[in-house]
């Protein structure tokens, strides 16, 4: 397996289209978007034909070699691009194709905690061989300069999956002398890269995928610099879980009931604990005739604390049509509210002034979901 060669390049201008470029060109191009976000490009010529490059981008097989394990590949418009990355940690990256024109144009959304990102790979024939353009915007300004080293890394696995099918050999800390040599690079041109978030990261829209049955399942990822055990006691203790989500009981083993109640309106959700792993993994059963099969399943994982904190995934699945709308949108809003809940020391009561605040979120939300059903729901929405 061969090495990676070590860069030492920490140069870059800026050019009359306002795009910054390093002098070595394997490293990325770089500009801010007129939104504040953050775009980056790679360019690399490639020795083989086109059809190989975009066969180490779409079969899974070629694509584990180099990227992560794919969960799914759908290629079509409107179909799912998910890959497992490395680790061991159910680290899905969900992506929904936007476009693809087999060998030459493959493009997803990606929604990473850097931002509800656009990732576009285009392919080209050249003399003896292949150009390869990377494009990814949306990246926000923590996130961008060790998301474009980890692309660089990324690019150059793709070059070297194509050409003899083996990845890259990886030294250990590579990632990290990378992204400080990005930040010597580039940090004069992306203002608020070394701004630490106080509490949130960039919070990615549910993914909705379909469940089979007509069904629905809708997923979220949640990063927060938060301890561990502090977002735990938010999800499981009935005071916190007041604070952001609604006035609760809860009997905290398996086989527990949970009651969420909304006083304003009188809603209310049941369910039964089916699955309890303290401060790893929880699952609520819905006590529901509609949907006896559904579940709400709370997944916390313990990342980098003072870069990436800690990961929630909550998954609710198996949401009848008629609900999904209401369901994306309203978990959304509740999420927004969880991190603040988690970090007081002394939680809140359910309010009715702080549920209306979060039932006008989530209408500022719906056309965004609903667009999204249109698409991904076809007839839900």
């Amino acid at each position: 397996m061969a090495a990676r060669e070590p860069r030492t390049e920490e140069r870059a201008l800026r050019r009359p289209d306002g795009w910054v470029a390093p002098t070595d060109p394997r490293d990325a191009a770089i500009r801010q978007m007129p939104d504040g976000l953050f775009e980056m490009r790679f360019e690399r010529t490639i020795p083989r034909p086109v059809e190989k490059v975009w066969s180490a981008l779409t079969v899974p097989e070629r694509l584990a070699d180099w990227f992560g394990e794919p969960v799914e590949i759908d290629l079509r418009v409107g179909g799912n691009y998910l890959v497992m990355f490395p680790g061991g940690d159910d680290n899905l990256v969900e992506g929904r194709i936007v476009a693809c024109e087999p060998p030459r144009l493959l493009a997803f959304e990606w929604f990473s905690s850097g931002g509800n990102t656009v990732v576009r790979w285009e392919l080209a024939p050249v003399e003896g061989g292949c150009r390869l353009a990377f494009h990814q915007t949306g990246l926000n300004a923590w996130w961008f300069l060790g998301g474009a080293a980890g692309w660089a890394d990324f690019v150059d696995d793709l070059v070297s999956v194509a050409c003899d099918g083996k990845a890259l050999e990886e030294t250990p800390g590579h990632h990290q002398t990378e992204s400080e040599r990005y930040r010597k690079m580039y940090g004069a041109f992306v203002p608020g890269f070394d701004v630490r978030p106080t509490l949130r990261h960039n919070e990615a829209p549910g993914f909705i995928t379909q469940a089979g049955d007509g069904r629905y399942n809708v997923r979220y990822v949640r990063r927060w610099l938060l301890p561990l055990e502090k977002v735990w006691a938010a999800i499981t203790e009935a005071d916190r879980l007041a604070d952001w989500l609604g006035v609760t009981t809860i009997d905290l083993r398996v086989g527990g009931e949970v009651d969420v109640y909304f006083p304003d309106d009188g809603a209310r959700m049941r369910f039964v604990i089916r699955t309890l792993d303290p401060r790893r993994r929880m699952v609520w059963g819905a006590v529901d005739p509609e949907n006896p099969g559904g579940e709400v399943r709370f997944e916390l994982y313990q990342e980098n604390p003072d870069f990436m904190g800690v990961r929630l995934v909550l998954t609710e699945t198996l949401v009848p049509p008629k609900h999904l709308l209401s369901v994306a949108g309203g978990w959304d809003a509740h999420l927004h509210d969880l991190p603040e809940a988690a970090a007081r020391e002394t939680p809140q009561p359910w309010s009715a002034e702080r549920q209306q605040a979060r039932v006008e979120r989530e209408q500022l939300q719906r056309p965004f979901y609903r667009e999204r059903l249109q698409r991904d729901a076809p007839g839900v929405a």
